[in-house]
């Protein structure tokens, strides 16, 4: 379970893949933001860690260079605050700190991270991004001619994805459809939809669904009635459509229960598919079809070149990227208008549909920098 804490109020947070899908949608826009991570402590070790902490994140601040001062005075305030009473910050056995100059989140996370702290105009998320790429994220999409619902989800929990484009059952689709062809809607509505309007049906919910759950990682599992799956099959263009169906008529069924039953579908798929990817990178670094140039990589991510990434998790390549020029520029880690170049491969990667994994750099095919298979 993940907390989520500011300076007047605590608020349950239940899904790591809903924190982080957040915090990736926020590095879209530049801001003023400091990540820490704090490792596990023993309770006897708990004010040194703080204290150390907040050391880091002060000179993070005070060595930025090209940030905005004002801003950095609010963040400087924001750290004197966060680490003020050792009480917030237990039983912690560690933490993803996320501060802003109007706010502080505090995440509470299963895992250990190594003591750091990132200072720049964006969020600092590779030690999350390589929790969650290990917590089998899934998305759900509910099918049924009274009822569709988008559902993303994990092993951790389940949410809706808000689709407010998207119709909401096959009358609302056929109804609107009809009204712009000046046909009756109520003749129509009284036969069963045959299959060509149905594929009509589905179209309009998946170019919702792709748009909705676009950079998200994970495949796309169907519930609804057998007949529905080889339509979508046919009329899907999602990049990680799974082939997958929960039969059955689940206009009822609770989140929870979709989530359980998701999980059994792809447990499996999920672990043999990542076996098989990374066996067929490491063939593919032997053939000498790996590109592992990290500048390379950055741009194909960039366009939509990658079909799968494996980033090293322990490893932080400071700099700025050009979009417009397709120029890379190592910088200085203090460089405020830098970030980590190997977490903006990932997020470019993902949002394209990629698969992602992260190993330690000592694992990595051939100890590359990164290592990225080519769509083309």
């Amino acid at each position: 379970m993940t907390t989520a804490i500011n300076q007047r109020s605590a608020v349950r947070v239940h899904d790591l893949i809903e924190v982080l899908d957040a915090l990736l949608e926020e590095n879209q826009n530049p801001g003023n933001r400091l990540t820490i991570y704090l490792p596990s402590a023993e309770p006897d070790q708990l004010s040194s860690l703080l204290s150390s902490a907040r050391k880091t994140a002060r000179e993070s601040v005070h060595h930025a260079q090209n940030a905005n001062a004002k801003a950095s005075d609010a963040i400087m305030q924001q750290v004197n605050a966060v680490f003020e009473d050792e009480d917030d910050f237990v039983p912690y056995h560690c933490a993803a700190v996320f501060i802003e100059p109007e706010q502080t989140r505090v995440f509470r996370l299963g895992a250990n991270f190594s003591p750091a702290s990132f200072y720049s105009h964006r969020w600092h998320l590779t030690p999350m991004m390589d929790l969650a790429a290990n917590v089998h994220a899934f998305n759900v999409l509910l099918l049924s001619q009274n009822a569709v619902r988008l559902f993303r989800g994990s092993r951790l929990g389940i949410r809706d994805i808000s689709t407010p484009k998207m119709p909401k059952s096959f009358d609302e689709s056929k109804v609107a459809s009809l009204r712009a062809g000046g046909d009756d809607p109520k003749a129509e509505r009284q036969s069963s939809p045959d299959k060509e309007l149905m594929a009509r049906f589905f179209q309009e919910i998946d170019r919702e669904v792709v748009a909705a759950t676009a950079g998200l990682q994970g495949p796309l599992i169907l519930a609804g009635a057998a007949f529905y799956l080889p339509i979508y099959e046919e009329i899907t263009k999602h990049p990680k459509f799974s082939g997958k169906i929960l039969e059955g008529n689940h206009e009822h069924s609770s989140p929870v229960q979709l989530q359980e039953l998701a999980m059994e579908a792809l447990h499996h798929e999920l672990i043999e598919s990542r076996k098989a990817q990374l066996l067929h990178l490491h063939q593919l670094d032997g053939q000498g079809k790996l590109e592992s140039n990290p500048d390379h990589a950055l741009l194909a991510a960039h366009q939509g070149r990658i079909k799968s990434l494996v980033v090293p998790s322990d490893v932080v390549r400071w700099g700025r990227f050009d979009s417009q020029g397709g120029t890379v520029e190592e910088t200085d880690p203090h460089d405020f208008l830098g970030s980590d170049l190997h977490q903006l491969t990932a997020e470019f990667a993902l949002q394209n549909g990629a698969e992602l994994f992260y190993l330690r750099h000592s694992k990595m095919p051939s100890s590359h920098p990164l290592a990225a298979a080519l769509r083309y």
